[in-house]
């Protein structure tokens, strides 16, 4: 049975702990409601907006930003992570997020 561990009102993230039995083993699962975030990037999508350095691709939702911080072993927002994050977002599977098709 899960267990509420915490919530996150400003984030909509929320912790959850189980227990296998037969495993022996804990499990933390981290859950966000990205339904916000994915109509943000909707309503933005086609409006590619060049600022000095950067483009706006999208919104990447938390729960994402950090599973991709344990897959590649980096914090978020390091040279390593946001290196990841661009080979993540080349993916079909994320290729959603990036709301302009921004070429890397």
């Amino acid at each position: 049975m899960k267990r509420l561990l915490d919530y996150d009102p400003d984030t909509r993230i929320s912790t959850y702990h189980e227990y296998d039995h037969d495993t022996k083993k804990t499990i933390i699962e981290t859950v966000q409601d990205i339904d916000p975030i994915m109509a943000i990037n909707k309503a933005n999508q086609g409006h590619l907006n060049k600022k000095e350095n950067w483009w706006y691709i999208g919104t990447i939702p938390d729960v994402l930003i950090i599973q991709w911080a344990k897959e590649c072993g980096y914090k978020p927002y390091t040279k390593e992570w946001n290196e990841y994050s661009v080979q993540q977002l080349q993916k079909a599977e994320y290729r959603h997020l990036n709301i302009n098709g921004v070429k890397f």
